[in-house]
């Protein structure tokens, strides 16, 4: 049976024409309806999804996942992979990437991310990503963050994050397509979100403006870290 998920805390968001709750779980299993949701989005593209993440490198108890949901409707979901003694997920692909930047500071992947395309806007999207970031670096300081994507999204998350390429394009078994290794510095996601908090311009698109406001940040920050993960 896989392990038993445990809420770390939630946020609720609420924007013009959306309101939702993004909920952070510890441990490395999806509650149920985001682990359909992820299967139902991965078989639409075609893609293979692991049953056995307990095999995997980087899926182990400092995983975390991200479910977005709307009463009883599951809207997206997402998962954090902290860098401890198991590695990442990244590795297999890319060992010598990987190896590179750990030497630059803690690391930390976003891997499953899944929305329901007919349901789900930009604000959820942002609303995990933020989470997410959160997570990994407001608690836990990691400093980079590495994504595995598809080479035809590879120009989306350049233009919506900031995202630079850092690996070429291999074939991914885990789930049978095209990969290409992407990074993102916690310290240019820090500095958007606090210019778009100013009203000022940022980098891309007016995807860090979706951040909550610093002081339900520091509301976040304190209830994740009160509970162990």
């Amino acid at each position: 049976a896989p392990p038993a998920h445990k809420m770390l805390c939630f946020h609720d968001f609420s924007y013009p024409r959306t309101q939702f709750r993004v909920a952070l779980f510890a441990g490395c299993s999806l509650p149920q309806a985001a682990s359909a949701l992820l299967k139902n989005a991965y078989a639409r593209l075609g893609y293979a999804l692991d049953e056995h993440p307990a095999q995997t490198p980087g899926l182990n108890a400092s995983t975390a996942s991200l479910q977005a949901q709307h009463r009883n409707t599951t809207l997206g979901t997402l998962s954090v992979n902290l860098d401890r003694k198991e590695g990442l997920q990244a590795e297999l692909l890319y060992p010598r990437e990987v190896a590179e930047l750990r030497r630059r500071g803690a690391l930390c992947e976003f891997t499953k991310l899944a929305l329901d395309t007919e349901l789900a806007g930009r604000e959820v999207l942002c609303s995990l990503f933020y989470i997410a970031y959160v997570f990994s670096h407001s608690v836990h300081r990691a400093m980079h963050l590495l994504i595995e994507v598809n080479p035809r999204h590879q120009c989306f998350y350049e233009r919506m994050l900031g995202f630079t390429r850092i690996g070429e394009e291999r074939l991914c078994h885990r789930v049978g397509a095209p990969a290409v290794l992407m990074h993102l510095d916690f310290d240019f996601t820090r500095r958007q979100i606090e210019r778009a908090r100013l009203g000022l311009s940022v980098a891309g698109t007016t995807l860090y403006r979706y951040a909550a406001p610093p002081a339900d940040e520091e509301s976040l920050v304190r209830r994740i870290s009160a509970t162990p993960s």
